[in-house]
Protein backbone atom coordinates (compact mmCIF):
# COMPACT_ATOMS: atom_id res chain seq x y z
CA UNK A 1 0.00 0.00 0.00
CA UNK A 2 1.06 3.90 -0.57
CA UNK A 3 2.27 5.28 2.52
CA UNK A 4 2.97 9.14 1.61
CA UNK A 5 5.32 9.55 5.37
CA UNK A 6 6.95 6.44 3.78
CA UNK A 7 11.05 7.32 4.41
CA UNK A 8 13.86 5.03 3.01
CA UNK A 9 15.53 2.47 5.07
CA UNK A 10 18.79 3.95 6.92
CA UNK A 11 20.15 0.46 8.18
CA UNK A 12 21.57 -2.48 6.26
CA UNK A 13 18.81 -5.23 5.44
CA UNK A 14 21.66 -8.26 5.95
CA UNK A 15 21.63 -6.85 10.09
CA UNK A 16 20.67 -10.17 11.98
CA UNK A 17 20.64 -12.37 9.03
CA UNK A 18 23.14 -15.38 9.65
CA UNK A 19 24.85 -17.96 6.57
CA UNK A 20 23.99 -21.25 6.72
CA UNK A 21 25.32 -23.76 4.60
CA UNK A 22 21.93 -26.07 3.76
CA UNK A 23 24.02 -28.09 1.00
CA UNK A 24 27.63 -28.62 -0.48
CA UNK A 25 29.81 -30.27 -2.97
CA UNK A 26 27.47 -30.66 -5.31
CA UNK A 27 27.90 -31.11 -9.21
CA UNK A 28 26.19 -28.49 -11.61
CA UNK A 29 23.27 -27.82 -9.92
CA UNK A 30 20.65 -26.39 -11.82
CA UNK A 31 17.19 -25.74 -9.53
CA UNK A 32 15.70 -26.72 -6.17
CA UNK A 33 12.13 -26.08 -4.72
CA UNK A 34 11.07 -26.64 -1.53
CA UNK A 35 7.89 -28.94 -0.52
CA UNK A 36 5.04 -27.63 2.14
CA UNK A 37 6.13 -29.65 4.84
CA UNK A 38 10.01 -28.03 4.05
CA UNK A 39 11.81 -30.91 2.70
CA UNK A 40 14.33 -29.36 0.15
CA UNK A 41 14.67 -31.02 -3.59
CA UNK A 42 17.25 -29.82 -5.48
CA UNK A 43 18.29 -31.07 -9.40
CA UNK A 44 21.98 -30.99 -10.78
CA UNK A 45 22.46 -31.33 -14.11
CA UNK A 46 24.32 -34.19 -14.41
CA UNK A 47 21.42 -36.25 -13.75
CA UNK A 48 20.38 -36.36 -9.99
CA UNK A 49 17.50 -35.42 -8.07
CA UNK A 50 18.29 -35.04 -4.38
CA UNK A 51 15.83 -34.59 -1.48
CA UNK A 52 17.86 -32.66 2.07
CA UNK A 53 15.76 -33.12 4.95
CA UNK A 54 16.96 -32.52 8.57
CA UNK A 55 19.87 -31.62 7.26
CA UNK A 56 20.36 -34.91 5.74
CA UNK A 57 20.90 -35.18 2.21
CA UNK A 58 19.79 -38.17 -0.06
CA UNK A 59 20.00 -39.19 -3.52
CA UNK A 60 16.43 -39.50 -4.64
CA UNK A 61 16.91 -41.01 -8.25
CA UNK A 62 19.54 -40.95 -11.19
CA UNK A 63 17.34 -41.56 -14.24
CA UNK A 64 19.46 -43.27 -16.99
CA UNK A 65 18.41 -41.29 -20.18
CA UNK A 66 19.55 -37.83 -19.30
CA UNK A 67 22.21 -37.10 -21.34
CA UNK A 68 26.16 -37.35 -19.92
CA UNK A 69 26.18 -33.91 -18.95
CA UNK A 70 29.29 -34.19 -16.60
CA UNK A 71 30.74 -31.75 -13.90
CA UNK A 72 34.59 -30.55 -14.49
CA UNK A 73 36.84 -31.79 -11.66
CA UNK A 74 37.21 -28.99 -8.77
CA UNK A 75 40.02 -26.41 -9.49
CA UNK A 76 39.89 -27.37 -12.93
CA UNK A 77 39.63 -24.38 -15.63
CA UNK A 78 36.66 -23.66 -17.84
CA UNK A 79 32.93 -24.14 -17.62
CA UNK A 80 29.78 -24.91 -19.48
CA UNK A 81 30.71 -22.98 -22.45
CA UNK A 82 34.19 -25.01 -22.84
CA UNK A 83 32.97 -28.76 -21.81
CA UNK A 84 29.50 -28.29 -21.64
CA UNK A 85 25.99 -26.83 -22.79
CA UNK A 86 22.73 -26.05 -21.28
CA UNK A 87 21.13 -29.68 -21.78
CA UNK A 88 20.55 -32.44 -19.36
CA UNK A 89 18.50 -32.64 -16.01
CA UNK A 90 17.06 -29.54 -15.42
CA UNK A 91 13.73 -27.76 -13.49
CA UNK A 92 12.33 -29.54 -10.52
CA UNK A 93 8.58 -28.97 -8.82
CA UNK A 94 6.89 -30.57 -6.29
CA UNK A 95 3.07 -30.85 -6.11
CA UNK A 96 1.39 -27.96 -4.49
CA UNK A 97 -0.71 -31.20 -2.13
CA UNK A 98 2.77 -33.07 -1.12
CA UNK A 99 2.95 -34.82 1.07
CA UNK A 100 -0.73 -36.02 0.30
CA UNK A 101 0.47 -36.42 -3.05
CA UNK A 102 4.12 -37.71 -2.73
CA UNK A 103 5.21 -36.52 -6.34
CA UNK A 104 8.34 -34.45 -7.58
CA UNK A 105 8.13 -33.17 -11.35
CA UNK A 106 11.31 -33.01 -13.22
CA UNK A 107 12.80 -31.28 -16.83
CA UNK A 108 15.98 -33.43 -18.67
CA UNK A 109 17.02 -33.89 -22.06
CA UNK A 110 17.30 -37.83 -23.47
CA UNK A 111 19.38 -38.91 -26.64
CA UNK A 112 16.57 -39.53 -29.80
CA UNK A 113 18.13 -40.40 -32.84
CA UNK A 114 15.07 -39.45 -34.96
CA UNK A 115 15.04 -36.17 -33.61
CA UNK A 116 16.45 -33.34 -35.35
CA UNK A 117 19.20 -32.54 -32.98
CA UNK A 118 19.18 -36.12 -31.66
CA UNK A 119 18.07 -34.97 -28.60
CA UNK A 120 14.64 -33.89 -26.78
CA UNK A 121 13.24 -33.09 -23.65
CA UNK A 122 10.02 -34.14 -21.84
CA UNK A 123 8.84 -33.48 -18.09
CA UNK A 124 8.34 -36.53 -15.75
CA UNK A 125 6.68 -37.52 -12.52
CA UNK A 126 8.09 -39.12 -9.74
CA UNK A 127 6.33 -40.86 -6.16
CA UNK A 128 9.12 -40.07 -3.54
CA UNK A 129 7.76 -42.22 -1.30
CA UNK A 130 8.31 -45.63 -3.68
CA UNK A 131 10.80 -48.06 -2.60
CA UNK A 132 12.06 -47.73 -6.60
CA UNK A 133 11.64 -43.94 -7.13
CA UNK A 134 12.92 -44.30 -10.87
CA UNK A 135 10.89 -47.01 -11.28
CA UNK A 136 7.78 -44.72 -11.01
CA UNK A 137 8.91 -42.28 -13.57
CA UNK A 138 5.77 -41.25 -15.56
CA UNK A 139 6.09 -39.08 -19.01
CA UNK A 140 4.06 -35.97 -18.60
CA UNK A 141 4.69 -34.40 -21.57
CA UNK A 142 7.37 -35.52 -24.77
CA UNK A 143 8.94 -34.23 -27.64
CA UNK A 144 9.83 -30.98 -26.61
CA UNK A 145 12.43 -29.45 -29.03
CA UNK A 146 16.29 -29.83 -27.50
CA UNK A 147 19.61 -28.98 -28.67
CA UNK A 148 22.94 -28.37 -26.83
CA UNK A 149 21.85 -25.15 -26.11
CA UNK A 150 18.66 -23.19 -25.59
CA UNK A 151 16.11 -25.64 -23.86
CA UNK A 152 14.60 -23.89 -20.85
CA UNK A 153 13.62 -26.15 -18.60
CA UNK A 154 11.88 -24.67 -16.13
CA UNK A 155 9.47 -26.19 -14.13
CA UNK A 156 6.49 -24.20 -11.63
CA UNK A 157 2.87 -24.78 -10.00
CA UNK A 158 1.07 -21.68 -10.58
CA UNK A 159 -1.70 -20.04 -7.94
CA UNK A 160 -4.29 -22.25 -9.74
CA UNK A 161 -2.90 -25.62 -9.55
CA UNK A 162 -1.58 -26.01 -12.99
CA UNK A 163 1.89 -26.87 -14.31
CA UNK A 164 3.69 -24.20 -15.89
CA UNK A 165 6.41 -25.37 -18.26
CA UNK A 166 9.34 -22.99 -20.03
CA UNK A 167 10.81 -24.26 -23.38
CA UNK A 168 13.64 -23.27 -24.98
CA UNK A 169 13.68 -23.16 -28.68
CA UNK A 170 16.28 -26.54 -28.73
CA UNK A 171 18.17 -25.00 -31.92
CA UNK A 172 14.84 -24.43 -34.46
CA UNK A 173 14.36 -20.78 -33.77
CA UNK A 174 11.77 -20.94 -36.78
CA UNK A 175 9.70 -23.13 -34.81
CA UNK A 176 8.87 -20.71 -31.80
CA UNK A 177 6.45 -18.72 -33.43
CA UNK A 178 4.55 -21.95 -34.86
CA UNK A 179 1.82 -22.86 -31.75
CA UNK A 180 1.84 -26.11 -33.37
CA UNK A 181 5.26 -26.66 -32.20
CA UNK A 182 7.17 -27.07 -28.44
CA UNK A 183 10.10 -24.67 -29.39
CA UNK A 184 10.28 -21.71 -27.80
CA UNK A 185 6.92 -21.71 -25.91
CA UNK A 186 5.50 -21.25 -22.19
CA UNK A 187 3.16 -24.47 -21.66
CA UNK A 188 0.44 -24.41 -19.26
CA UNK A 189 -1.06 -27.69 -18.41
CA UNK A 190 -3.11 -29.79 -15.82
CA UNK A 191 -0.82 -31.51 -13.45
CA UNK A 192 -1.15 -35.42 -15.36
CA UNK A 193 -0.18 -33.20 -19.20
CA UNK A 194 -3.23 -32.35 -20.21
CA UNK A 195 -3.84 -28.71 -21.49
CA UNK A 196 -4.94 -26.29 -18.72
CA UNK A 197 -8.49 -24.98 -18.93
CA UNK A 198 -8.66 -21.58 -20.68
CA UNK A 199 -5.40 -21.96 -22.65
CA UNK A 200 -5.39 -20.65 -25.88
CA UNK A 201 -7.52 -22.03 -28.81
CA UNK A 202 -4.99 -20.82 -31.71
CA UNK A 203 -7.71 -21.27 -34.61
CA UNK A 204 -7.60 -25.01 -33.94
CA UNK A 205 -4.03 -24.77 -35.52
CA UNK A 206 -1.83 -24.74 -32.24
CA UNK A 207 -1.58 -27.48 -29.73
CA UNK A 208 -3.52 -26.88 -26.87
CA UNK A 209 -0.67 -27.15 -24.28
CA UNK A 210 0.98 -23.96 -25.85
CA UNK A 211 -0.04 -20.70 -23.32
CA UNK A 212 2.63 -17.94 -25.73
CA UNK A 213 5.09 -18.33 -28.11
CA UNK A 214 8.03 -16.66 -29.59
CA UNK A 215 10.53 -17.10 -27.10
CA UNK A 216 14.03 -18.31 -27.39
CA UNK A 217 15.57 -19.33 -23.89
CA UNK A 218 13.36 -18.88 -20.99
CA UNK A 219 14.16 -19.64 -17.47
CA UNK A 220 12.69 -18.54 -14.34
CA UNK A 221 8.87 -17.83 -14.08
CA UNK A 222 6.78 -16.32 -10.91
CA UNK A 223 3.68 -14.58 -10.81
CA UNK A 224 2.64 -11.11 -9.55
CA UNK A 225 0.26 -10.63 -6.61
CA UNK A 226 -2.87 -10.44 -9.11
CA UNK A 227 -1.52 -13.53 -10.51
CA UNK A 228 0.40 -12.67 -13.57
CA UNK A 229 3.30 -14.40 -14.94
CA UNK A 230 6.38 -13.23 -15.40
CA UNK A 231 9.05 -15.06 -17.13
CA UNK A 232 13.01 -14.04 -17.65
CA UNK A 233 14.24 -14.97 -21.10
CA UNK A 234 18.14 -15.37 -22.70
CA UNK A 235 18.60 -13.10 -25.22
CA UNK A 236 21.52 -13.26 -27.65
CA UNK A 237 24.27 -11.24 -26.80
CA UNK A 238 22.71 -10.03 -23.43
CA UNK A 239 19.28 -8.31 -24.56
CA UNK A 240 17.61 -10.62 -21.79
CA UNK A 241 14.50 -10.10 -21.15
CA UNK A 242 11.75 -9.81 -18.61
CA UNK A 243 8.02 -10.48 -20.19
CA UNK A 244 5.11 -10.03 -18.71
CA UNK A 245 2.55 -13.32 -20.38
CA UNK A 246 -0.65 -12.68 -21.95
CA UNK A 247 -2.61 -15.81 -23.12
CA UNK A 248 -2.44 -16.03 -26.80
CA UNK A 249 0.91 -13.58 -27.38
CA UNK A 250 4.01 -13.69 -29.22
CA UNK A 251 7.23 -12.79 -27.70
CA UNK A 252 9.25 -12.17 -31.25
CA UNK A 253 11.38 -14.85 -31.57
CA UNK A 254 13.48 -15.20 -33.93
CA UNK A 255 12.25 -11.92 -35.98
CA UNK A 256 12.16 -9.73 -33.28
CA UNK A 257 14.13 -8.28 -30.28
CA UNK A 258 12.05 -5.35 -29.00
CA UNK A 259 8.72 -3.30 -29.18
CA UNK A 260 9.86 -1.44 -31.97
CA UNK A 261 10.86 -4.08 -34.36
CA UNK A 262 7.45 -6.24 -33.40
CA UNK A 263 5.12 -3.50 -33.58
Amino acid sequence: GYTPNWEAPTDSPLQGLRLETVVEKLKVPWDFAFAPNGELFCSERVGRILRISNGVTNILTEPEAVVDASAIDPGDEGGWWSTGGEDGLLGIAVDPSYPKQPYVYAYYTYREKSAPNGQLNRVVRYDVTATNIGGTEMVVIDGIPANQFHNGGRLAFGPRGYLWITCGDGGVPEASGDPSSLAGKILRVRPNGDPAPGNPAWNGNGDPRVFTVGHRNPQAISWLPDGTPVTTEHGPNAKDEVNLLSKGDHYGWPDARTREQYV
